[in-house]
């Protein structure tokens, strides 16, 4: 799934209509129109349906991390 180009708020609304399983951050793309990336990678998934999983990487190009998503059951 590719996040939108837009702020952090929207793209979690985005996520959560998706449901994904997983989400994946790569640092690389933080670089790019999506600087909540590199908010997320630093900080977490704003978000208590995100669950860190697995994550590797010092500097912020080199990041990667990967999320369990748990949709509400709203």
């Amino acid at each position: 799934m590719d996040l939108p180009y837009t702020d952090s708020s929207t793209a979690l609304r985005y996520v959560a209509r998706k449901k994904p399983n997983f989400i994946v951050l790569n640092g690389q793309w933080s670089e790019q129109a999506r600087s909540y990336l590199a908010e997320w990678l630093e900080n977490g998934i704003p978000d208590r349906r995100a669950e860190l999983v697995w994550h590797a990487g010092d500097k912020l190009e080199e990041k990667v991390a990967i999320y369990r998503w748990t949709p509400s059951k709203d």
